[in-house]
């Protein structure tokens, strides 16, 4: 992960799953982590770009949405 990218914003749900977003310019990126291995991540761009995928199928995407967060 980029060191510019900013603090996320964590939460714990009720079923022990755990969610980070990060928001920065104008780019948005939500990573959740289930029980029993379930996750997802969901990334919203500042230039229309939009997806969803799994955490272990959407490597190289991740780490492009980070770069897109970090800010300079």
């Amino acid at each position: 992960m980029p060191a510019a990218v900013p603090e996320p914003f964590v939460a714990i749900g009720d079923d022990t799953s755990i969610g980070l977003e990060w928001s920065a310019n104008g780019n948005y990126l939500y990573v959740a982590f289930g029980p029993d291995d379930e996750g997802e991540i969901y990334f919203e761009g500042s230039n229309g770009d939009e997806w969803e995928t799994t955490p272990v199928a959407g490597v190289e995407k991740i780490d492009s949405a980070f770069r897109s967060l970090a800010i300079v």
